[in-house]
């Protein structure tokens, strides 16, 4: 039997490696000239480690994410380390991950504050769950924890994430987002590389194949095999199609090819995604005060949503001594940004990172710029997720919207192809 994976991020290089422990051929087809997806790296040569585009962390309750790295050999490569979240709220910066530094924020009344906690506590561990799928966030959080908390705190998070779809997010998202943080975050020592070059070795020293810059733009059934196209060639053949892709590119190459009802394929048509970007600055010095690590950005007037500053979690040795920051923000597929050049998108951020260190262009040694038009899914109220298999012991898609009650993520991605390899 031969299983074809379109697509080379995480999920697809996960699932090509369990197809290969049953036993099966497999081919892998990947649309850029990197494997990686949301987890793609880059290394300078005065750097000992590798860098990713899109900020990444682990929780010490990523089971799936542990279980692989034990199969790889990898598990001595996870390290654990506490780090500070904080907030930037009327152009100041206050820490706010703990009792103590919650309870020190000058802006919420006593009141509020244990209103906040209170109801916080009762979300994440209410263990009915799925009653919170028939609500929407901006509902029901005001009522749970007050309606200053939420104006204060938890609105401008939300909203800047998700802009005007913020009204449409499911509480099941929040509550997700809330169960699996913690203040502890696990890091792979020289980053995601050392995950995708063992993945890549094991799979090609099982004789599978991997091809880059190889994009699929038609999925053709005959006689029972599947037939798979790029640039209007026949590139490859299978019993079995396993489709890694964002939903909307899934649907593209799904087609016509599918005996689903065309009801189902509309209603999947209207599940929305957003995309982000981030500007990755290197400098001679940090960019935060203090131990940030986490800065969430309460100021709506701001282009993006958080700064992480990388190296106050991992030593600038690795670095070259530099220090690391991103500049993350999520947007709409069809903003402007992803048609803007590093050099503009630098210029539009730069005068709100003045904002919070003045001088940080004297210090600024380079930036670059990683951009997905399909980061985030939007959960809404009263969803359910797609069955994975589309056409039965033939067809299968894996998409953020199958992550589902959790938010999307590596150890999330991991345990989703876990589940489609044990269905061949």
């Amino acid at each position: 039997m031969k299983a074809v994976v379109v697509g080379g991020g995480i999920g697809g290089l996960v699932l090509a490696h369990y197809l290969i422990k049953r036993g099966i051929e497999v081919e892998l087809f990947e649309a850029s000239e990197e494997l990686g997806g949301l987890c793609r790296f880059y290394q300078l040569p005065h750097w000992s480690w590798s860098l990713e585009g899109f900020f990444h962390h682990f929780f010490p309750s990523d089971r799936h994410f542990k279980q692989l790295l034990e199969d790889l050999n990898l598990a001595d490569s996870l390290i654990y380390r506490r780090v500070q979240t904080s907030v930037y709220y009327q152009g100041s910066i206050y820490q706010f991950d703990s009792p103590k530094s919650v309870w020190q924020f000058p802006h919420l009344s006593l009141i509020d504050k244990v209103r906040m906690g209170l109801g916080i506590g009762f979300l994440r561990y209410f263990p009915f769950w799925p009653l919170w799928r028939y609500f929407n966030t901006v509902d029901l959080m005001p009522l749970l924890i007050g309606k200053k908390s939420w104006r204060t705190i938890w609105q401008p998070l939300l909203e800047g994430k998700f802009g005007s779809l913020a009204k449409e997010v499911s509480l099941v998202w929040f509550w997700s987002r809330l169960k699996v943080r913690t203040p502890q975050l696990g890091y792979l020592k020289s980053g995601s590389r050392i995950l995708v070059e063992k993945l890549v070795q094991r799979i090609e020293e099982a004789r599978g194949k991997i091809h880059l810059e190889a994009p699929i733009t038609r999925l053709r059934k005959v006689n029972k095999k599947w037939h798979l196209f790029s640039g209007g060639g026949l590139v490859s053949q299978a019993d079995r199609v396993f489709l890694t892709l964002p939903l909307p590119r899934a649907l593209d190459l799904i087609g016509e090819e599918l005996l689903i009802a065309r009801n189902k394929i509309n209603s999947w048509r209207k599940l929305k995604m957003i995309g982000a970007a981030t500007l990755v600055l290197r400098l001679k010095r940090p960019f935060l005060p203090g131990q940030t690590y986490w800065l969430n950005i309460l100021d709506r007037n701001f282009p993006f949503i958080v700064i992480v500053e990388h190296t106050n979690f991992i030593e600038p040795k690795h670095y070259g001594n530099e220090s690391i920051v991103y500049v993350g923000g999520y947007y709409s597929p069809d903003q402007a940004i992803f048609r803007w050049d590093q050099k503009r998108i630098f210029s539009h951020f730069s005068p709100y990172l003045r904002r919070i260190n003045p001088s940080f262009e004297r210090f600024l040694i380079d930036y670059r710029v990683f951009r997905s038009r399909w980061a985030q899914p939007i959960i809404p109220k009263r969803y359910s997720p797609p069955r994975i298999e589309l056409e039965p012991s033939s067809l299968y898609w894996l998409t953020t919207h199958h992550i589902y009650p959790w938010d999307r993520g590596v150890n999330f991605a991991i345990q989703l192809a876990q589940q489609a390899a044990r269905l061949v």
